[in-house]
């Protein structure tokens, strides 16, 4: 009887673990463009980036333009998108907008190199832009979330907005990734170093 009540209670247990991988694709990831290379006289979110993993070995990206921030003009909406993956996307089928298209290793003003750069022309824009990448090997969003070598995860450029300080068009990306100072990484190793050694010395 308590062998049975045993099984019983891990029955649940059993449920969630089966379900851990579908519950970790389930929370996209959500990241606001709020930094300008240009001086627009604003300040808040210019755009969000939404990366879902969607199953089949696909993720989906929305990127919204915040119009209510920067003001609707003619043709507003998003031009280009750059990201990065930690995988090698040479054979991943890409299904973006009609009059899109893709290119490799873009430097995107000053927010640097990106892996992959989406672009359409003017009368093309998107708002939002959405559009899927799919191969296998693909399971997780945040194969999808990795800083180039400046430490910025996304960048878009958006046209067609209410002229701010002479601009109706410009590029955004997200605040950088903190990349460790050389002097923070020997401290830390300074520390591990020593860690070991009490370890070592408590053993004995």
């Amino acid at each position: 009887m308590k062998r049975m009540k045993a099984t019983k209670g891990l029955f649940p247990v059993i449920v969630i673990i089966a379900l851990l991988p579908t519950l970790a694709w389930a929370v996209p990831i959500t990241t606001s463009l709020n930094v300008s290379n240009e001086d627009l006289g604003l300040a808040g979110d210019f755009a969000t980036v939404v990366v879902s993993y969607v199953g089949e070995h696909t993720v989906q990206f929305s990127v919204d333009a915040n119009e209510a921030l920067l003001g609707e003009d003619d043709n507003f909406g998003i031009q280009a998108f750059g990201f990065n993956a930690s995988l090698d996307l040479s054979s991943a089928v890409f299904d973006l907008p009609a009059g899109w298209d893709f290119r490799y290793d873009q430097n995107l003003s000053m927010f640097g190199l990106f892996y992959i750069d989406a672009y359409g022309t003017g009368k093309t824009r998107k708002d939002p832009l959405i559009f899927t990448v799919s191969l296998p090997g693909i399971n997780d969003e945040n194969q999808f979330f990795v800083p180039n070598a400046l430490g910025y995860h996304y960048a878009a450029h958006i046209a067609g907005f209410v002229d701010h300080n002479g601009q109706t068009s410009a590029w955004f990306s997200d605040q950088p990734a903190p990349v460790p100072e050389p002097a923070t990484l020997m401290l830390l190793g300074t520390g591990l170093l020593g860690l070991a050694g009490f370890r070592r010395k408590t053993k004995r």
